[in-house]
This record gives structure tokens, sequence and C-alpha cells, in this order.
């Protein structure tokens, strides 16, 4: 069998018990738990117990030689990569979702003219207000504000 000559021709002084047979051993029960949890075919108890029954059947293979003497020695070097390829991937998602965030809600002409509009309404709220207060003073300012935006958003939508 595999994992008796595994664990008895296995260099201890190289790897050791841990690096021989648990690591791969996690390894192992930890991807084939990954799949069954991405089917959700069972309930999670019932993906346990089944990655744990194929993970002891996958050490009597020669699957588990390849994975205790090829792959987990390599095993830090590919989480460092897939760190970094992950790292990346998520930067470049990240900025490019926020740059079209920034676009879209600051950039764009239509969203201009929207805050545009938005501020001109609550200046005419305000301007109802003060003429009900009868502030002349106040509803002046406001027109000529009110105008100014007008004015700028007529601008805008000539632009394009």
């Amino acid at each position: 069998m595999v994992l008796e000559e595994l664990l008895t021709n296995f260099p201890i002084d190289q790897y050791g018990l841990m690096g021989g047979f648990f690591y791969p051993f996690l390894l192992i029960l930890v991807i084939f738990f990954a799949a069954l949890e991405a089917v959700h075919a069972f309930k999670s108890r019932i993906n346990v117990v089944l990655s744990l029954i194929m993970t002891l059947l996958a050490t009597q293979s020669s699957v588990f030689g390849w994975f205790a003497t090829q792959l987990v020695p390599l095993g830090g070097y590919a989480a460092i990569a897939v760190f970094g390829v992950i790292f990346l991937g998520g930067t470049m998602m990240w900025g490019h979702s926020r740059a079209k965030h920034i676009y879209y809600t600051h950039g764009s002409r239509e969203s201009r003219l929207d805050k545009l509009g938005k501020d001109i309404r609550k200046l005419e709220d305000k301007l109802v207000d003060a003429q009900i207060a009868g502030d002349e003073h106040r509803i002046q300012e406001l027109v000529n504000t009110i105008q100014r935006l007008k004015a700028q958003a007529e601008v805008e939508a000539r632009r394009h």
C-alpha cells in the first residue's frame, strides 16, 4: 500500500511525519470538502464525513504519494504565487470598479446635469421660504444664484 510505503520509506529528517503525511492529508481533505461545499449537494456535516472518507481512500492511491512528495514541498511557493495572483487581480478589479464609479458619479455630463438640477431645486425651495419670510436681500441672492446655475446647466447641456 502507498501509505505504508510512504511512512516507512519517507525520509523523516527532511519533512518529518507532518510534512510527509498530515499536510498532504489535510490538503486533500480541504480540496474534497471545498468541492463538495461548492456543489451544495449535501449539508455541511455530511460534506465533512464524505470528504474524510474520500481522503482516507485517496491515501491508498498513488495520488497521495504525489501530493506528499511533490506538491507539499512546493506548497509554500504555490501559496505565495496564489496570494500574489489574487492580490493583483483583486487590486485591478477594485481599481477598475472605483474608476468607473468616480466617472459615473462625477465625470459624466448626465451626473453634472443631475447635480445642477438638484442644486436648483434646493435653492428654489429656499427661495419659497425666503419669500414667505419676506427677506428681500435673501430673495435677490437666491434668484441670482438660481439664474447662474440655470445658465451653467444650459451650457453643459449644449456642450455635447
